[in-house]
């Protein structure tokens, strides 16, 4: 599966495809696998997308589904 993430005036789109239902978005600060946290907030849907807009607020910032 495609997850998109497109960054845009201090914020994070994330988006996946609409029949792809259950996930939730996690996210690191690093890719060590030992940090990852899911940030509670529930995806949109729109134009069969789920879409999630998170603030960039770290220099580096890691998703996953």
């Amino acid at each position: 599966m495609r997850l998109s993430v497109v960054r845009a005036q201090g914020s994070v789109r994330l988006s996946w495809p609409g029949w792809q239902s259950g996930y939730r978005i996690e996210t690191s600060p690093d890719l060590s696998g030992r940090l990852w946290s899911s940030n509670g907030i529930r995806p949109t849907i729109s134009n069969n997308q789920y879409n999630l807009t998170l603030p960039a607020s770290q220099p580096a910032q890691f998703f996953r589904l």
